[in-house]
């Protein structure tokens, strides 16, 4: 009975956060999957773990800097990333975590990224 009480304010909260969850994934990877057309933006995304500069998701990614700057904002928009408190990039999870794929599919263009 004594584990009962244990945390008992902490269950409702964390049975509705769950609840939630389940609710709101499948949108928010749709959300992902789709602004995320090209290979080299899911590597950058998938490496913005809110420790990197974004010099270094471009050195992941393969591509220049600016662009990635590009994909940030695009991402912070669209509100699927975030900046932590020292302006590095995060995102809300890693693809493994919404069960995408590092590879993109068809149309592998990263300027089309850009233009959505």
């Amino acid at each position: 009975m004594a584990d009962n009480n244990h945390g008992a304010a902490h269950d409702p909260l964390n049975e509705m956060l769950l609840w939630v969850k389940a609710a709101v994934i499948p949108q928010v990877k749709t959300r992902v999957d789709q602004a995320l057309s090209a290979t080299p933006e899911r590597k950058a995304y998938d490496a913005a773990d809110g420790s990197k500069t974004n010099t270094e998701l471009a050195a992941i990614a393969g591509k220049s800097k600016q662009l990635v700057s590009k994909w940030s904002k695009k991402w912070r928009q669209l509100g699927i990333a975030s900046l932590t408190p020292d302006g590095h990039l995060r995102h809300l999870q890693s693809l493994e975590a919404f069960g995408l794929p590092i590879e993109a599919g068809a149309g592998d263009d990263e300027e089309s990224v850009i233009t959505r």
